[in-house]
C-alpha cells in the first residue's frame, strides 16, 4: 500500500514524469481548518516554513523522503488538530533549536497526543531517531483511526 493515499485523505495532484510539485511552500495550507488528512506523495522532498500552520490537519502522511525542511516546529499552538504524523520513507531532518528542520517542541503531556508512525520496512532508518516517540507499523492498514 506504500505510495497510495489513505481512503478519504486529500492527496496532492502532481504532474507527469519529470514534472510536478516537489516542495510544499511556506504556509501553503495555513488556516485551512477544513483539511483533515493530507497525503504528500513521493515527489514532495522539501517543506517550506510551517506549511500546515494552524490548519485542521489531523493526519499527515509523508510518502517520500524529506530532504529539506525549512522550519516545522511541532507545538499544540502551531498544529492544534494534529494527531498522527506518518513517514513512509524514513525520518525527516531534525533540528533541536527550532531554527530549521523538524523540531518537536512540546511538553511531555502534549507530545503524547501526537504519534509518529513509520513502516517496518524503513526501521533501519529510524535507529538514531530521538526527536519524539515513534511507533513501527507494518503497513498503512495498521494506523489507528483518528479520534
Amino acid at each position: 500500500m506504500a505510495g497510495q493515499p489513505l481512503a478519504g485523505a486529500i492527496a496532492l495532484v502532481v504532474g507527469g514524469e519529470g514534472g510536478g510539485l516537489s516542495r510544499l511552500g511556506d504556509c501553503e495550507f495555513s488556516d485551512c481548518t477544513g483539511l483533515k488528512e493530507l497525503y504528500l506523495p513521493e515527489n514532495i522532498v522539501a517543506l517550506g516554513e510551517h506549511p500546515l500552520l494552524e490548519s485542521g490537519v489531523e493526519r499527515l502522511v509523508v510518502g517520500g523522503s524529506l530532504q529539506a525542511v525549512d522550519r516545522l516546529v511541532i507545538t499544540r499552538t502551531n498544529y492544534p488538530s494534529l494527531q498522527q504524523l506518518v513517514f513512509l520513507q524514513g525520518p525527516p531532518p531534525v533540528e533541536a533549536d527550532g531554527n530549521g528542520g523538524f523540531c518537536w517542541a512540546m511538553d511531555e503531556a502534549t507530545a503524547e497526543e501526537i504519534t509518529v508512525f513509520y513502516l517496518e520496512s524503513q526501521a533501519v532508518l529510524w535507529t538514531e531517531w530521538s526527536a519524539c516517540p515513534a511507533v513501527c507499523i507494518e503497513s498503512l492498514d495498521d494506523l489507528p483511526p483518528l479520534s
